[in-house]
C-alpha cells in the first residue's frame, strides 16, 4: 500500500529508464557483466578477506587467477601517497597484462582494503604561495574588469596569465582531495585525472551524450563485499545468490521527509524527497511489491517495517533506527553523510549496521558527500528492479560523480528481480 501520497505521472520515471537501458556503457543492457570480467581485490596479510575472495570466485564462477594480493597495512584508512604506491600502481600494472587490459570491467574490494583515503597534508611553503598567487588573481581581475582596460593582444596574454594563475590556485588548496577507494578507482584506467574534488561520472543518465567527459568506457566498475565481521562478508554472498534464484520478495518501504510538497520550484532537500516518492510510484504502478511510503516527519520506527526488501530514506545522522525486519538478499540505503565512515568500528551509522541486521546490499559515503552526490533512488531502484541489468551496473548508472565520497557494498553481479522483473520486456 502506498500511504497519504497524491496520484503522480509516471512518465519520467519510466522513459528515462528504458532508454538508460539500451543504452548502457554503449551496448545492449543484455550484455551483462560476467565473471571473467571481474577481478577480486585482497590484503594479502589480511586471511579473512582473501577466504571470502576464494569463497566468492567458486560461488560465482570467477577463475582463480583472477585475484590479485596486495601488500596493505590494516585499518580503513590509508595516506594518499601510500594508495598511490600500495594500491593504485599495483593495480595498474595487473590490468595492463595481456588479457586483463581489454577484459577487466569490474574490481571487487574484499575486507582488509581501505575505505577510504585521507588527503595530503599541504607542504610547508604552500600557504604563502597560495597567498601570494590568490593577491595576483585579484590584483589581475581589477584590471581585466576595469572600464579601460586592456584589449586585443594584450588583454588575451591577461586572460591567459588568470588561468595559469587559476590552476596554480586549484592545485595549491588542494581542497577535497579525500576520497573513498572504491570510488577513486572508477578512475584507474584514467592515469593523471583531476584529484581535487569530485569529477562527473560519464556512467551516470543524467550524463549520457555529454562530450566533455571521460569516455565511459574507461570507467572501472567497483564495488565491495565486506562488513562489519566475516561472517557477515559470507552472508552478503549466499544471501544474493538466494534471492537471485528465489527472487526478491517483500515489502519496498520508502520514507519521505516532507508531508508536502511545493507546487512550484523546489529546492535541493524537496528536489530528493521527490525522487523518493516517485521511487515509490514506480512500485506501486508495476505491481510488483507492495510498497510502504511514510510521508510524515517521523522515521519509520521499530517495529513498523516487517519483511523489508527494499528501502530508501533519510535522515538520521550515524543513528541507525531498527525499524526492519530484512528479508534475504534485501537492499537498501539511508541518506545521510556519512554512513560508511567505518564499517569495523562500534557506531551506529547506516551501513554498518543494516548489514549487522541482514540487508545484502547497501551504499553511502565514506565523509560528506553534499546531497547532489547521493543516489537518486527513482533512477537506482527502478533500473535494479528491471532485472536488465546487476548491481553494480544499476549503481553506476546512478551515481552522479567519481573520485569522491561513495561506495557501492554487495555482490556486483547480483540481479535480485533476475526472474521477476518489475518491468516487463516488451
Amino acid at each position: 500500500m502506498i500511504t497519504g501520497c497524491k496520484k503522480m505521472t509516471l512518465f519520467l520515471v519510466f522513459f528515462p529508464l528504458f532508454t538508460l537501458l539500451f543504452a548502457f556503457n554503449g551496448h545492449d543492457a543484455a550484455a551483462l557483466l560476467n565473471p571473467d570480467q571481474i577481478l577480486l581485490v585482497v590484503n594479502r596479510g589480511y586471511r579473512p578477506g582473501m577466504e571470502a575472495a576464494k569463497y566468492y570466485a567458486l560461488k560465482r564462477n570467477i577463475p582463480r587467477e583472477n585475484i590479485v594480493e596486495l601488500s596493505l597495512p590494516n585499518g580503513e584508512a590509508i595516506g594518499f601517497k601510500d594508495y598511490e604506491r600500495l594500491i593504485e600502481s599495483p593495480l595498474y600494472i595487473a590490468l595492463r597484462q595481456p588479457g586483463w587490459a581489454v577484459t577487466i570491467k569490474c574490481l571487487v574490494l574484499f575486507p582488509g582494503i581501505p575505505l577510504r583515503i585521507d588527503a595530503p597534508k599541504k607542504p610547508k611553503g604552500d600557504e604563502i604561495r597560495l597567498k601570494k598567487a590568490r593577491e595576483r588573481l585579484k590584483a589581475l581581475e581589477v584590471i581585466l574588469n576595469s572600464k579601460r582596460g586592456p584589449s586585443g593582444r594584450q588583454r588575451a596574454e591577461l586572460l591567459a596569465r588568470k588561468g595559469e594563475l587559476e590552476h596554480l590556485i586549484r592545485r595549491l588548496e588542494k581542497e577535497n582531495q579525500g576520497a573513498s577507494v572504491d570510488s577513486e578507482l572508477s578512475l584507474l584506467l584514467v592515469p593523471g585525472h583531476e584529484r581535487s574534488g569530485w569529477i562527473p561520472n560519464p556512467l551516470y543518465r543524467e550524463n549520457m551524450g555529454r562530450r566533455d567527459l571521460y569516455p565511459g568506457d574507461q570507467i572501472m566498475l567497483v564495488s565491495r563485499i565486506d562488513g562489519p565481521d566475516i561472517k557477515n562478508t559470507m552472508r552478503i554472498i549466499d544471501d544474493s545468490l538466494y534471492a537471485e534464484q528465489n527472487g526478491l520478495r517483500g515489502v519496498a518501504y520508502f520514507d519521505a521527509r516532507y508531508p508536502r510538497l511545493p507546487q512550484g520550484p523546489l529546492n535541493a532537500y524537496q528536489t530528493y524527497d521527490l525522487s523518493i516518492r516517485k521511487s515509490a510510484h514506480f512500485f506501486k504502478s508495476s505491481g510488483c511489491m507492495p510498497v510502504v511510503l511514510n510521508i510524515s516527519t517521523r522515521l519509520f520506527q521499530p517495529g513498523e517495517c516487517p519483511s523489508a526488501a527494499l528501502y530508501c530514506g533519510w535522515y538520521s545522522l550515524g543513528k541507525y533506527v531498527d525499524a526492519f525486519e530484512w528479508k534475504r538478499g534485501a537492499v537498501a540505503y539511508h541518506i545521510a553523510s556519512g554512513e560508511c565512515t567505518t564499517l569495523k568500528g562500534s557506531g551506529r551509522g547506516w551501513c554498518r549496521m543494516m548489514l549487522l541486521d541482514g540487508v545484502a546490499a547497501t551504499l553511502g559515503p565514506v565523509a560528506e558527500p553534499y546531497l547532489q552526490a547521493f543516489l537518486p533512488p527513482e533512477i537506482f531502484f527502478p533500473l535494479l528492479a528491471s532485472g536488465r541489468v546487476t548491481l553494480v551496473e544499476a549503481y553506476f548508472a546512478s551515481l552522479p560523480y567519481l573520485s569522491w565520497q561513495m561506495i557501492l557494498i554487495g555482490d556486483p553481479l547480483y540481479m535480485p528481480f533476475k526472474h521477476n522483473p518489475c518491468i516487463k520486456p516488451y
